[in-house]
């Protein structure tokens, strides 16, 4: 018996914002799978150039991205799949901080 497809659902470029969304997925009864965690805490500055993905068995993905959605919408996470730049020093700016880490600038 072959595994399950799987699809990806979620992704973002933080460690503990992975680990939250698949715990939350497995109290629901989904089966996700997590790719890159490792590579991203293995990396020293992994939140920032790894993506963690989060993926389910096709059979999940309607239940699973309608489940995000709800999280996304109680927790106000940002939505990107993109990385921002400080226009003051050019760092990456992880979402959904306000001030950078490198030179504290405010978000304009």
């Amino acid at each position: 018996m072959s595994p399950p497809k799987l699809s990806e659902v979620y992704r973002t470029y933080q460690q503990p914002e992975s680990v939250t969304m698949a715990a939350v997925m497995r109290q629901h009864g989904l089966k996700p799978v997590v790719l890159g965690e490792t590579l991203a805490a293995l990396s020293g500055m992994g939140i920032y150039v790894q993506a963690i993905r989060i993926m389910v068995p096709r059979s999940q993905v309607l239940e699973a991205r309608a489940l995000v959605a709800i999280i996304q919408a109680e927790a106000e996470i940002p939505v990107t799949d993109t990385l921002l730049n400080c226009p003051a020093c050019n760092s990456v700016w992880e979402p959904g901080f306000e001030v950078c880490w490198q030179c504290q600038a405010q978000r304009g």
